[in-house]
C-alpha cells in the first residue's frame, strides 16, 4: 500500500539531442542485409577498379659515365659532381619540353636521323619521372656506414627513367625518353660552351686588331727613321766623317753614341721583329677572327629552337660556310679549321658515343596494379559500410515516417 503523504521521485527527463545507442543497434540489425550488400558491393567495386586500372611499368639507367678515370681530354668519359644534376633538373621535368622535344623531331625532317623520328612515332607514358644516380648513392652510405662530406658529395653517373602507363610501354618509348636526356645534355652543355666561346673570341679579336694597330703606327714610326738612317749613310759614304764625328742617338733616355752604320743594322734589326709579331698578330686575328664567327653563328642556332641532336649535327654545316671563301692550303686557316674539327668531333664521341643506356630499357613486360588489389578490396568495404550505414538510417526513417508522411499528402 503506497501512502499517499509519501513524496514520488520525479520522472526522467530525456535529453532530445541524446542518442540512443540501444535503438541504434536495433534499426542496424533489422538492416543489415543491406549494410552487408553494400559492403560486398564495395568490395567487389574496389576489386574491379583495382583490376582494370593496371599500370604498365618500364625503367631503364641512361648512364653518363662508368666508375673508371675520366679521360676529359679525348671527351670519352663524363665525370661530373652532384650540383652539375641542378643544371639539367628544370629541363628534364618538364613535361612541356618533352612534348616539344617530340613535336620538333616531326616537324624538322631535315635535321633530325631517321631513327629518332621514328621513336618520335611512339606514344609517350602517361607518367614519367627522371632521376639523378649519383657514384656514391645515400644507399651506399647506409650499407657501409659512411658519411660523404658536404664538399664532396659524390658524382652523377647517369639518370634512371621511369615511365607508367595503363597500356604497355615498349622499348622504343625508353629509347625516345633517353634521346630526350640526350637532347638536354646537348643543349645545355653546348649552350653554355658556344655562348662563352663566342663572347670570348669576339673580345679576343678586338683586343689583338687594336695591338696590330699600334704596331702598324710603331712601324712606320721605325720605317721613317730607318729611312732616315739610310739617307745619313749614303751621304756618309760620299763625304767621310772625322773619327770623332759621330750620331747621337737616344736609347731608353740616356744618350748612346753610334755611328750610322750601326744605328741602321740596329734598326733593321728591330723591324724584322716588329715584323714578324706583326705576322703573328695577323694569324692571331684571322684565327680569332673565324672561331669568333663559327661560335656564334652556332650560338645563334642553338637559341632556336632545335633539337640537341639536329645542333649537334648542324655544327658541321656551319664549319663549312664559316671557312668558306678561305684557303685551306694556307697554314694558320688549317690549324684553326682543324681545332674545331677535333672540338666538334670530341663533342659528338662525347655526347653520341660515350653516353646511352648501361643496358636496353625494360619495357612492357614488367607490371603493377596500381593501386594493389588488397588495398582497392579495402578501400571498397570500408566505403560501402559508410554507404550501407547511411541508407540503413534513411530506410529506417521512413519506415517509420512512411505512413505519417502518406496520410499528410
Amino acid at each position: 500500500m503506497i501512502d499517499a503523504n509519501q513524496p514520488q521521485s520525479p520522472a526522467p527527463v530525456t535529453d532530445p539531442d541524446a542518442i540512443d545507442l540501444r535503438r541504434l543497434v536495433r534499426i542496424l540489425w533489422r538492416q543489415r542485409i543491406l549494410i552487408l550488400g553494400s559492403v560486398v558491393a564495395g568490395i567487389l567495386l574496389g576489386a574491379l577498379v583495382s583490376l582494370t586500372h593496371a599500370r604498365h611499368v618500364a625503367q631503364g639507367q641512361f648512364q653518363l659515365a662508368t666508375p673508371a678515370t675520366p679521360t676529359a681530354d679525348k671527351g670519352e668519359t663524363i665525370i661530373t659532381s652532384v650540383a652539375a644534376f641542378k643544371r639539367y633538373e628544370s629541363q628534364l621535368k618538364g613535361k612541356r619540353r618533352l612534348k616539344a622535344f617530340v613535336e620538333q623531331i616531326q616537324e624538322d625532317d631535315a635535321k633530325d636521323s631517321s631513327q629518332l623520328q621514328q621513336l618520335a612515332m611512339h606514344p609517350l607514358p602517361a607518367k614519367w619521372r627522371i632521376e639523378p644516380v649519383y657514384l656514391f648513392s645515400s644507399e651506399d652510405q647506409r650499407e657501409l656506414n659512411v658519411r660523404l662530406l658536404a664538399r664532396d658529395p659524390g658524382a652523377l653517373i647517369g639518370f634512371r627513367i621511369v615511365g607508367e602507363d595503363r597500356a604497355p610501354i615498349s622499348t622504343s618509348t625508353m629509347e625516345l625518353m633517353g634521346e630526350f636526356v640526350r637532347h638536354v645534355l646537348i643543349r645545355t652543355d653546348l649552350g653554355e660552351a658556344l655562348n662563352r666561346a663566342c663572347r670570348s673570341y669576339q673580345v679576343r679579336a678586338y683586343a689583338i686588331r687594336n695591338q696590330q694597330l699600334d704596331s702598324e703606327f710603331e712601324i712606320e714610326q721605325k720605317e721613317g727613321h730607318i729611312r732616315t738612317l739610310r739617307a745619313i749613310v749614303d751621304k756618309s759614304s760620299q763625304q767621310s766623317l772625322r773619327d770623332d764625328e759621330k750620331i747621337i742617338a737616344l736609347e731608353g733616355g740616356d744618350p748612346a753614341f753610334f755611328p750610322p752604320q750601326a744605328q741602321l743594322i740596329a734598326a733593321e734589326i728591330q723591324m724584322a721583329s716588329m715584323r714578324r709579331e706583326a705576322s703573328r698578330r695577323e694569324r692571331d686575328l684571322l684565327s680569332s677572327t673565324l672561331k669568333r664567327d663559327y661560335y656564334c653563328q652556332a650560338r645563334q642556332l642553338g637559341r632556336e629552337s632545335h633539337t640537341g641532336q639536329s645542333l649537334l649535327a648542324t655544327l658541321g654545316d656551319i664549319q663549312a660556310r664559316t671557312f668558306q671563301g678561305y684557303d685551306r692550303g694556307v697554314n694558320i686557316v688549317e690549324k684553326t679549321w682543324n681545332e674545331v674539327e677535333v672540338q666538334r668531333q670530341g663533342w659528338g664521341n662525347k655526347y653520341l658515343d660515350s653516353i646511352g643506356f648501361a643496358a636496353e630499357p625494360r619495357g612492357g613486360d614488367i607490371s603493377k596494379r596500381n593501386p594493389s588489389l588488397p588495398l582497392g578490396m579495402m578501400l571498397g568495404a570500408i566505403l560501402g559500410g559508410f554507404l550501407g550505414l547511411i541508407l540503413a538510417l534513411m530506410r529506417d526513417w521512413w519506415q517509420d515516417n512512411r505512413n505519417f508522411i502518406t496520410g499528410g499528402a
